[in-house]
């Protein structure tokens, strides 16, 4: 799946329309399940979004990078979250 990197003189737009947080390593952002009210643009560093089994194996299902947009589906679904997503760096 090919995803839309934003380019960094766009930044601004994205900060303007919702807040900046921070995450730290290995900190969750979401969890699967969770209710999706939002939608994620990283600015700096990267995510992991993975997959949490019925045997409590963990499935990494993609390394999202800065720049990218993410969270979006489940958002524009109003659904809930199908992975976790956590701070990588």
């Amino acid at each position: 799946m090919h995803q839309i990197k934003i380019p960094e003189e766009l930044y601004h737009c994205f900060e303007a329309a919702g807040y900046r947080q921070h995450y730290e390593a290995n900190e969750d952002i979401y969890m699967q399940g969770d209710d999706a009210g939002r939608i994620y643009f990283i600015r700096k560093g990267r995510v992991r979004a993975y997959y949490v089994t019925y045997q409590g194996r963990e499935l990494t299902y993609e390394i999202i990078e800065k720049g990218r947009i993410f969270g979006e589906s489940s958002f524009l679904s109003q659904c809930a979250r199908p992975v976790c997503v956590a701070a990588v760096t």
